[in-house]
């Protein structure tokens, strides 16, 4: 609330009086804060960070009040234990502050904050380069957030605003989406399941394989995981899992495979043991695949639902074939069909 006092009269400027004819005041009361500061991500729709992105944040402002105010600066901070602080990149004139750790917008360099006028409003933005992996050393490395905050004030008060508080702050937090790893290797000799036929594979005969599939899972605890893979028509289900409770199974019909894991712990594969699951194949070649590798599957997709971000996890692998090339007992000699 700041009062505000007109009057109309007439001004004696030898004896400098003043003779009033109207004298009104009025308490003038914002709606809003004087000088308000939002913070945005470029991705506003889910405000959810992924490892590796190179996000983009924006620190919106305007003066809400009817007067000028000059040399305005803006400022922001972020924090989080998943950037990478010398990747940082300012916009439009702004420095970067190694002795705050923030981001500076002023009137030394950005004209337009020099003055702002009523209701004028403006924006800059900064981008930062995110891990890869984050640093996962315990069970409390989990649901991690990355904090961004914002100041913009004047350089001075306009007497007209004289006791009001023009320093506007803002604070917004960003949920970082956890990192999955989702593999696969095709084996023959070193496999949790026991395989038989010639290597390398031959015409006429039939030779099995186990196909491994591997998860690790860094800072949220993933609900309703699964993996789903199509065989192709030459190939042929087994009934063998491993281990043998996994809750793996064929498809007849569409000829997939299905493993439901469900519950998957942050933490999974980093500081706890991976997420290890496998099943039986086999392959009887004909005279068309000799001399090249067969394939086993068909691309492989991991979906699941990140608890914490309560965003979808969608992890694709390529293709398996014969060549076993994570299957350190073979040799190249025998990844390719012989007559």
């Amino acid at each position: 609330m700041k009062a505000f006092r007109a009057g109309i009269g007439l001004y004696n400027s030898a004896t400098r009086d003043w003779k009033p004819y109207v004298d009104a005041s009025q308490d003038l009361k914002f709606s809003t804060d004087p000088l308000s500061i939002k913070i945005s991500l470029d991705r506003e729709s889910d405000k959810v960070v992924a490892p590796g992105d190179r996000p983009t944040f924006s620190v919106h402002y305007r003066n809400n009040t009817p007067i000028l105010l000059r040399n305005v600066s803006v400022r922001a901070s972020i924090k989080g234990d998943i950037i990478l602080m010398d990747t940082i990149f300012v916009s439009r004139g702004g420095v970067f502050d190694g002795a705050s750790q923030s981001m500076i917008w002023g009137p030394g360099n950005i004209p337009e904050l020099r003055e702002v006028a009523p209701e004028e409003e403006g924006e800059f933005s900064f981008s930062v380069q995110t891990r890869t992996q984050p640093v996962v050393k315990s069970i409390s490395d989990k649901n991690l957030l990355l904090r961004v905050q914002a100041l913009a004030r004047p350089g001075e008060i306009p007497p007209e605003l004289a006791g009001t508080d023009l320093e506007a702050e803002g604070t917004a937090e960003f949920k970082v989406a956890s990192k999955v790893i989702f593999s696969g290797k095709s084996v023959h000799r070193v496999s949790p399941i026991p395989n038989s036929g010639p290597l390398p594979p031959k015409v006429g005969s039939e030779t099995t394989y186990a196909v491994v599939w591997e998860v690790k899972n860094f800072t949220n605890d993933l609900k309703n995981a699964e993996i789903k893979v199509a065989l192709p028509p030459n190939i042929k289900w087994k009934g063998v899992v491993s281990p043998s409770d996994a809750k793996i199974t064929f498809h007849e019909s569409s000829s997939e495979v299905r493993w439901f894991i469900g519950d998957v712990s942050a933490g999974t594969g980093v500081i706890s043991k991976t997420l290890v699951g496998a099943f039986q194949i086999a392959v009887t070649p004909s005279q068309i695949d000799a001399g090249r590798a067969i394939p086993l599957t068909n691309d492989a997709r991991l979906i699941a639902l990140d608890s914490f971000t309560e965003g979808s996890i969608d992890e694709k692998i390529e293709p398996l074939t014969t060549e076993l090339r994570q299957d350190t007992l073979t040799t190249s000699k025998e990844w390719q069909v012989a007559r």
